[in-house]
């Protein structure tokens, strides 16, 4: 016999305190309001970086990037060509892998980074970037596919970005709001149809995450949070935001409907926004040190639109990825930037990279320059320092898989964003540049609200982290990894069952990787949020 509650979990990517108290004070999601005050919320701490690949697979694993082997949207196995990161590459199974494997009925639905889908019933289907090509293993089990693209022909996100075109009589803020509402409607239309039909079955557990929010704060995070002042052009964007998160508020409410009591409800984000401040470019800053040099009249040319242009965006992305970039003077670099999102610098390390030229001795030389060169940028205006801290990787990770992240990490205060990419706009010039508008970038809080029967209303964490969601969400099912995990049961905000059953299942399950033209779809969608 089955012990242990029935576990909803709803993933809202991106969402932190700030927004969520700023759509609540609005009565923008009354639903989501009333699981908190009813139930118990407290911040979480994300990956480093705060960033929805690894934070994603962190919480889904229970354990650090370290010891699961992904430190970011690109795969880069020892001696393996780059390529895009698929489920099949975590070392350490999902947790509803393991519910499933101890007979609970599981629907995963939309989680982001989990492609292929994983072998679990009543349905998975995989969330963002996931190709949207039919029959590529997006959906399983797979004969549920043809159905379910029947009810909902637009079964994975199309537009990431809210890339808008202003019609003919068109403002160019009725065209942004027009996109807005069409994205809203179409995300929220494939989340709750792909939810109906999985409900369908009775649900043990049920994981699925609106990336909306997400995408949502990307572009437009300072109207989310502007205030009842702000000008008439940030009001009526945040008059359209509101209107697509009260929707997906109402969604969410018949998802709770639809699974039905009693059951334990977990609203999850992956990390917090904040509103962007300014740009810490961090490729500039190894150019000015004498750390990297750039390839010169050919790097010009490229940058100018006038050398060899690649093809399709794969070219580019491994071309740009750097390990092997045309751009860059390899053998006068000793480090170089890691991809924005991956907020890191690798040393050029002979033996090691492909065009390696420090020698193992000089490796802490180089990495105190770095340490050194990034800790002096001060921003020319304000004075203020964009990076708090830089730190080894193995200050930050444990594990078996450690070296496959940055060699140095960049810890950036709050508002700043990196980009790794070489600019001459900034050539010579202090590489940090204050920026205004409503773009949003990634901070380290996240958030868990939890409602239902086996929570204690009003409780408090301290010190909760990603990686304590899955053993949380298996010791709410009354389950419990055989694998010793980083992450701890949550036993302050819940009353767990005892006597948990132990349950162990083999790392990854036999799933293939993307295609050539998924590739490419996939590196597009990631290019369109900035994550190459």
């Amino acid at each position: 016999m089955q012990t242990g509650n029935r576990v909803l979990i709803i993933g809202l990517d991106g969402m932190g305190a700030e927004a969520f108290d700023a759509l609540s004070a609005r009565g923008v999601i009354p639903t989501l309001a009333a699981l908190h005050g009813r139930g118990a919320r407290g911040v979480v701490a994300s990956t480093f970086p705060p960033c929805t690949c690894p934070a994603w697979p962190t919480m889904c694993t229970g354990v650090n990037p370290g010891r699961h082997g992904v430190f970011s949207f690109i795969w880069r196995g020892q001696g393996e060509a780059l390529r895009i990161v698929t489920a099949a590459d975590f070392a350490v199974p999902r947790f509803w892998r393991l519910a499933a494997e101890a007979g609970r009925r599981c629907a995963i639905l939309y989680v982001p980074t989990m492609f292929p889908a994983d072998a679990v019933r009543p349905l998975a289907v995989s969330g963002f970037p996931a190709p949207s090509r039919p029959g590529n293993g997006g959906v399983y089990p797979p004969e549920a596919e043809e159905e379910l693209r029947r009810e909902i022909p637009d079964l994975q996100l199309v537009n990431i970005h809210l890339r808008w075109d202003a019609r003919p009589g068109e403002s160019r803020v009725d065209a942004m709001v027009r996109a807005i509402r069409e994205k809203g409607e179409s995300d929220i239309r494939q989340v709750a149809g792909v939810f109906e039909y999985a409900s369908r079955t009775p649900l043990d557990l049920a994981m699925v995450v609106f990336s909306l929010t997400d995408h949502l704060f990307h572009s437009y995070y300072g109207c989310v949070v502007a205030a009842d002042d702000a000008p008439a052009e940030v009001l009526a964007l945040r008059a359209a935001i509101d209107e697509v998160l009260h929707r997906m508020d109402a969604a969410i409410a018949d998802m709770l409907t639809r699974f039905g009591e009693p059951a334990t409800v977990l609203v999850v984000s992956d990390h917090g926004f904040t509103r962007k401040r300014a740009t810490f470019y961090s490729g500039e800053c190894l150019r000015q040190a004498g750390l990297l040099k750039p390839a010169g009249l050919r790097y010009l040319l490229r940058r100018l639109g006038l050398g060899r242009r690649s093809r399709v965006i794969t070219d580019k992305f491994v071309e740009e990825a750097s390990l092997d970039n045309p751009n860059i003077l390899w053998p006068a670099t000793l480090a170089f930037p890691a991809q924005d999102h991956e907020q890191g610098v690798f040393v050029n390390l002979k033996g090691r990279n492909p065009h390696g030229v420090v020698e193992p001795a000089e490796y802490e030389n180089v990495v105190a320059r770095v340490r050194e060169a990034f800790l002096a940028v001060r921003e020319p205006v304000t004075g203020e320092k964009p990076v708090r801290a830089v730190r080894r990787r193995e200050e930050v990770y444990s594990g078996p898989y450690v070296d496959r992240a940055p060699d140095i990490l960049i810890d950036l205060a709050d508002g700043w964003h990196m980009r790794s990419k070489l600019s001459w706009r900034v050539r010579g010039k202090p590489p940090a540049y204050l920026a205004d508008g409503y773009i949003g970038v990634h901070l380290p809080d996240a958030m868990l609200v939890a409602a239902g029967p086996a929570v204690k209303p009003g409780s408090t964490l301290a010190g909760a982290q990603l990686a304590d969601i899955a053993p949380t969400a298996l010791a709410l099912l009354g389950l419990e990894s055989a694998l010793p995990l980083d992450g701890r049961p949550l036993e302050e905000m819940f009353t767990l069952p005892g006597g948990r059953q132990k349950v162990a299942v083999d790392a990854a399950p036999a799933a293939t990787g993307y295609s050539a033209s998924d590739e490419a779809e996939v590196s597009r969608r990631l290019e369109e949020l900035g994550y190459l």
